[in-house]
């Protein structure tokens, strides 16, 4: 097993935290003739323990990271100059060697990897088995060593604004009709080229994402699962301004926490829901929110709110208070009692343990026997909603049964007036071999089209309904036609 100080000497060798030991000092907190130890650290000379330490906890949390995730980009560094030069000593060492090899093995194409060393392959299978985090970390490194990838260059940000995209199109090209990761992979990459203190750090991390998203069906769903934003979300509270009784036109507002490592008070997937119908108690999404509940230390310590449109990317910042006792939520934007977003000035948040009166038992009701059953399903079009994706989803559309067997995939859904079933040949597409009829799927409609699809969002996978065959329809007061 690895020394911090050797994980640490791969780090500060690769300049993965800044584009100079000098820049990297002032971050740590070093006083300038103090940077020697990065310098001694950097060429593997002697170091105390006591300083190892030392420089360790800094970086953790001056830069905010995970133990684990800088030993893991440590490796992916190793691991993705070993590949490179792999790749290039097996071939002619062409762009297009490079980019043919590269692509087989994110796909796992080993036949065409002939040329390699049967132990590098080998080794490829083994650890993308069991060590995913590190092997996609290793094929991100690779990408960026093949495409001449810094963010400290001084081409500005065009050229990695072109390279990222191209890798963008390349998986795109590899996985076509993957829209969510391809839709994903470009906010992400937006995410990129906004941040002024980009490192190869977070280019290492965020090219790791980017490539597993397409290459492993399932780990979208093991990402949001990760992250509290599906299934195993953190805790989960319901709102209402106070008084609000339901009737149709009603508000509700959904809190979902979300885990970070950061000292602020709370980060939430905030959703406003509205019922449809005060007879079928129907809910629809109509606006999805990240709150983030901070101190401003520097502008008197007053409690700070930030609302983060997630379709829009807009942001507003409001004065916030809560109290214990009665369950409420002050927000107050720039001193007014509203803002451009038009959230209320007033929540409470309702208890579902133990209900006080009649109208919040009505709610507790409602929120057990109808939200709850249906949560993850507005979290995932709040979710989809930050990708721009073109795929719409259909709240009046409801898929019922999911049917595998040897030879096709059957689904059924219901709209308000009809039940249809329909089914397509299970050779069709590679993924159905990995599908269960557990998995989520939902009907959509591509925007710039106008046709529907089934879509299986937490694997990336839509496929247009033309493409399946009708096996019948009725309606649902009625006979089959």
């Amino acid at each position: 097993m690895e020394t911090r100080q050797e994980i640490l000497q791969t780090l500060f060798e690769n300049r993965v935290f800044a584009a100079t030991d000098c820049i990297l000092a002032e971050i740590l907190g070093y006083k300038s003739n103090s940077r020697t130890t990065i310098g001694r650290i950097k060429r593997g000379e002697y170091v105390s323990p006591e300083t190892v330490e030392t420089v360790w906890r800094k970086l953790c949390d001056e830069l905010y990271i995970y133990e684990n995730d800088a030993i893991s980009v440590a490796r992916s560094i190793r691991g993705g100059k070993e590949l490179y030069d792999a790749i290039c000593a097996a071939g002619d060492g062409s762009s297009e060697w490079c980019g043919t090899v590269l692509g087989a093995i994110i796909t796992e194409d080993y036949h065409r990897l002939s040329s390699l060393d049967e132990a590098v392959v080998k080794n490829l299978k083994e650890m993308r088995l069991q060590e995913p985090d590190v092997y996609f970390g290793m094929l991100a490194y690779c990408y960026m060593l093949w495409k001449n990838i810094s963010p400290y260059t001084q081409r500005g940000r065009k050229d990695l604004e072109r390279q990222l995209n191209e890798l963008n199109n390349m998986l795109s090209g590899l996985y076509p009709g993957n829209n969510r990761a391809y839709e994903g992979a470009k906010v992400c990459i937006r995410i990129n080229l906004a941040d002024e203190e980009l490192t190869v750090f977070k280019l290492v991390y965020n090219l790791k994402l980017i490539i597993w998203n397409y290459a492993d069906v399932a780990y979208y769903e093991t990402m949001l699962r990760e992250t509290g934003l599906l299934f195993d979300v953190g805790e989960v509270s319901y709102w209402i301004t106070p008084g609000e009784t339901f009737h149709d036109g009603c508000e509700l507002w959904c809190f979902s926490v979300i885990e970070t490592k950061s000292e602020n008070r709370g980060a939430y997937i905030a959703m406003r829901l509205r019922a449809q119908s005060s007879s079928k108690e129907s809910f629809k999404l109509v606006e999805s929110y990240n709150f983030l509940f901070m101190i401003d230390e520097i502008n008197g310590g007053y409690d700070i709110m930030q609302a983060y449109d997630i379709p829009t990317g807009r942001t507003e910042f409001a004065l916030y208070s809560y109290n214990e006792d009665s369950r409420l939520l002050g927000l107050c934007f720039d001193g007014a009692p509203s803002c451009t977003f038009n959230l209320p000035e007033l929540l409470h948040c309702i208890d579902l343990d133990h209900p006080t009166t009649k109208d919040e038992k009505v709610w507790a009701n409602i929120i057990e026997n109808t939200i709850d059953s249906k949560f993850c399903k507005f979290l995932l079009s709040a979710v989809n909603a930050s990708t721009e994706s073109n795929l719409e989803y259909l709240a009046d559309y409801d898929l019922t049964n999911i049917c595998i067997d040897r030879r096709s995939l059957t689904v059924t859904f219901i709209n308000e007036t009809m039940e249809s079933c329909y089914s397509i040949p299970l050779d069709k597409y590679k993924f159905f071999n990995k599908l269960t009829p557990a998995e989520f799927a939902s009907v959509v409609r591509y925007k710039d089209s106008g046709e529907f699809a089934i879509c299986w969002n937490f694997i990336g996978q839509n496929v247009p309904l033309c493409e399946f065959e009708k096996q019948w329809e009725r309606p649902l007061d009625g006979e089959s036609h």
